[in-house]
């Protein structure tokens, strides 16, 4: 009952939805040295302010708009976004430099600053970008319940044994890989075209039938080839999801290949984080509930911790879907 108290108090926060936050947008397009447009598209009666650095000044243009003068030029001063975590948690930032070249920024009330940009690194669009990928695995609701269906429905068909089990996940997770990898690059890359909201809808769909699996897997290599080619194409449908995150903040014009194939590394790096905290917590189970049955019953109230997560917000999205 603990548990799901617990669990319903997650689902009622707004926080616990990958794509649910309220958000606003701030463009920062650079015009000269000296000088950038700053507009920023937030709610009606939104609490947000921008505040220029030293040696900077701000002049309104109109409404939503604002010039940024710099003596000593503007590329590299810091915006800061001063009252996030009010009326808005998250501001998605589409930087344009002087030469053109668009980039995108996630400001929240942990970061709140923007760095006017100049041209870029190779480095840094990597650094970026895969940052950008781990992120929004790892606070995505949805995609850690997937990841945590996938690990215990490894640690079931292996009979508990971490060893065996990761063999198992490197199989899925390939499938799991290239198929969101596919969706990813095309959605970018502007090849396929899909709504965000219907993704998202199949996305907890997949958490409902991943989590019907856990248990009821032969072990046999035949099973496993299944298991991996599913896997895959949970992972189309994941990938979609991951490409709103992407298309957000926009890729650079001058590497598009390079922070795209960043992200996918960030994606991946978040996904063997979650799965290595999976295996230390199995660890530490065993030490704590000696009895094997004891850690049965914690997958199985994993299972259906993930099932249900995943038809409330299976349901929740679909509602949505049928108001608009």
């Amino acid at each position: 009952m603990a548990l799901l108290a617990l669990l319903v108090a997650l689902l009622a926060s707004s926080r616990a939805f990958a794509h649910g936050l309220p958000s606003a947008r701030l463009d920062v397009d650079v015009v000269s040295n000296e000088e950038a447009l700053l507009t920023l598209d937030a709610p009606p009666g939104a609490r947000l302010k921008l505040e220029a650095p030293a040696g900077c000044s701000l002049t309104p243009v109109s409404p939503v708009s604002q010039r940024l003068r710099c003596t000593r030029g503007v590329t590299g001063s810091e915006l800061e976004l001063d009252g996030l975590g009010l009326d808005i948690d998250v501001v998605f930032a589409r930087l344009r430099t002087l030469e053109g070249d668009a980039s995108g920024s996630v400001v929240t009330k942990q970061s709140p600053r923007v760095v006017v940009p100049g041209q870029p690194s190779r480095w840094n669009v990597v650094g970026r970008y895969a940052r950008l990928g781990a992120e929004h695995v790892l606070s995505g609701l949805d995609h850690v319940l997937f990841i945590v269906a996938l690990f215990l429905q490894a640690i079931v068909a292996t009979g508990g044994s971490l060893r065996r089990a990761a063999r198992r996940l490197a199989k899925t997770a390939t499938g799991f890989t290239i198929g969101h990898s596919l969706t990813l690059t095309a959605t970018t890359l502007g090849w396929l075209h899909f709504p965000s909201i219907v993704a998202e809808a199949c996305i907890a769909a997949s958490l409902v039938l991943v989590a019907l699996d856990i248990g009821r897997d032969s072990g046999r290599d035949e099973g496993e080839s299944k298991r991996a080619a599913l896997a895959g194409a949970f992972g189309l449908v994941h990938g979609l999801g991951f490409a709103g995150a992407l298309q957000e903040t926009r890729l650079p014009e001058h590497a598009v290949a390079l922070g795209l194939a960043a992200f996918n590394v960030g994606v991946e790096a978040g996904q063997l984080l979650l799965l290595a905290a999976c295996g230390l917590a199995v660890t530490a189970l065993r030490f704590s509930l000696p009895k094997s049955s004891a850690l049965a019953r914690v997958v199985n109230l994993g299972a259906y911790a993930v099932g249900g997560t995943g038809a409330f917000l299976f349901l929740l999205r679909t509602s949505t879907l049928l108001h608009r």
